[in-house]
């Protein structure tokens, strides 16, 4: 999802434009590397599918995705949710509204029920090519929000380093975030 609709296709080690598989690597990736070297532990929990060209409306959460993210939230110090919107290109992007849809926003209600019995804190990570509505819970319940965009191949890694603080983003959006 790093690099958006004109990238390779993940089911092909090379797509027409370039880009191999092996070249940088997602949030996860990055942050567990990063922890090891750092030592603290990351767990990656797979949430929902984004919606985009090939799930424009994704089903919501199964019981068992809930249970399975709400336990790792349970034992989490930070947890970092990234949401945002699947690849598109062109009218595979069209939208109707600007919502986030309503699988990210149950998983993150879910989440934020969890965190606000412990200490824990909510990251945000907004991986988009434009602004999206991300509901009342959101904004209200996240200790930080880092828009990414879309970051490309290594666009994990500066996620990553950011998130932990080796560089202090910065800069002047040109338009009020909805």
């Amino acid at each position: 999802m790093l690099c958006g609709g004109w990238t390779a296709n993940p089911d092909s080690p090379i797509g027409e434009c370039g880009f191999s598989q092996t070249i940088g690597s997602s949030i996860a990736d990055a942050l567990t590397t990063m922890g090891e070297t750092r030592g603290f532990h990351v767990e990656a929990i797979e949430g929902v599918v984004f919606g985009g060209q090939n799930a424009p409306d994704p089903p919501l959460p199964t019981k068992a995705v809930l249970a399975n993210v709400s336990q790792a939230a349970q034992k989490a110090d930070v947890v970092v949710m990234a949401l945002g919107e699947g690849v598109e290109a062109e009218t595979g992007g069209d939208i109707n509204q600007l919502d986030l849809d309503n699988a990210q926003q149950m998983l993150f209600a879910t989440v934020q029920a969890v965190v606000a019995t412990t200490a824990a804190e909510i990251v945000t990570v907004l991986v988009e090519a434009r602004p999206r509505l991300l509901g009342k819970l959101i904004p209200v319940q996240s200790g930080a929000i880092l828009m990414a965009y879309l970051p490309c191949l290594h666009g994990g890694q500066a996620i990553a380093e950011t998130l932990l603080g080796e560089n202090n983003p910065s800069g002047r959006l040109p338009f009020s975030y909805p």
